[in-house]
């Protein structure tokens, strides 16, 4: 669930920032998991150096796609955005397909079958730090956007006056 709750972030990340929604997400994660099982169990990289290979490759990725796809359509109508990250999802899918094929295959992680008991379930330990990263990961991204000089540039810059493409009327300001 508390994965679930990080993607479901990132969506309104995305949507805050952008106002539309981007539905090649999921398919972001995708490539970024099977790159990491790629850099594990292709070219036998621990954990930790697969992680941040596939963080730095993501982002080179993310900015790439940023660049060709999504900037030319600064000024374009939402629905356009939507059409075109719908697109993405299509190809990025296809692109995963194509390189690493539809035959299902064993995340590499050394204490995959190391269990667990807590009041009385037997739980993979894998599951555990999976939700304490996307704990840590969802706090550290509301310390950011609350209390650091540039998460709350970003939110000032990101909102928007409803029904108003200018500064609001004095004295009706909103707390967000």
């Amino acid at each position: 669930g508390t994965l679930y709750g990080m993607v479901a972030m990132c969506f309104v990340l995305v949507y805050k920032a952008s106002r539309a929604v981007n539905f090649a997400q999921g398919e972001f994660l995708l490539v970024g998991a099977w790159m990491c099982w790629g850099f594990m169990a292709e070219l036998g990289a621990p954990f930790w150096a697969g992680f941040v290979l596939t963080m730095l490759a993501m982002t080179l990725l993310g900015a790439l796609i940023q660049a060709v796809v999504i900037r030319p359509l600064i000024g374009e109508p939402v629905i356009s955005v939507i059409m075109v990250t719908i697109g993405l999802s299509v190809v990025l899918r296809g692109i995963t397909l194509w390189i690493f094929g539809p035959e299902p295959k064993s995340f590499p992680v050394g204490a995959a079958g190391a269990k667990v008991e807590l009041a009385g379930l037997n739980i993979e330990a894998v599951y555990l730090w999976s939700m304490a990263a996307a704990m840590l990961g969802m706090a550290a991204f509301a310390w950011f956007f609350k209390f650091s000089r540039l998460g709350l540039a970003m939110r000032a810059t990101a909102f928007r006056w409803p029904g108003c493409s200018r500064v609001p009327p004095r004295g009706s300001a909103r707390r967000t």
